[in-house]
């Protein structure tokens, strides 16, 4: 079984995101890889209807890109990954493009996603991001359900089957 050296983890500031960033913190420790921590502010489309109401995207997008970045340093503050291995992005455009897209151009070999657990109407009219993210990855995906607690050490490297 191959080690995890490069992960990629895609956050939504949900808490079910946080359980995904603390399962990478912990594979990170264990492995000592490289930990890529992304959130995607979804881009926003101007339907030329609304154009003339003065509405100025780009200064929400820059404020969106901003409040992102300090959410992720918040984030990053809380879990424990040695120092030099995180590296904290944030990226605009359609999520599960962009982070496909990241994933191939800096050769990630998990993502680590956290699935909200949709329901079925759910993801059939409009799909959920985790799946289109697995569906298109260029590399293993680790979707990590929202749980009440944090996994042990021994529960994380059985889940990336590498268990003593």
């Amino acid at each position: 079984m191959s080690r995890f050296r490069n992960i990629l983890v895609a956050v939504d500031f949900s808490q079910t995101s946080d359980d995904a960033f603390a399962v990478a913190a912990e594979l990170s420790r264990t492995f000592r890889a490289q930990v890529h921590l992304i959130h995607v502010v979804q881009s926003v489309h101007i339907p030329y209807a609304i154009e003339p109401i003065a509405f100025d995207f780009g200064a929400y997008m820059r404020e969106s890109t901003e409040t992102a970045r300090t959410k992720l340093a918040d984030l990053a503050a809380r879990h424990s990954i040695e120092h030099g291995l995180l590296t904290t992005t944030v990226l605009c455009g359609p999520p599960a493009a962009e982070i496909v897209r990241y994933a191939e151009d800096h050769a990630n070999d998990l993502i680590v996603l956290g699935a909200h657990g949709h329901g079925i109407v759910d993801r059939l009219l409009i799909g959920s991001v985790a799946e289109r993210v697995a569906r298109h990855a260029p590399c293993a995906v680790l979707m990590v359900p929202h749980a009440m607690r944090r996994l042990t050490t021994f529960e994380a490297e059985a889940a990336a089957g590498v268990a003593n």
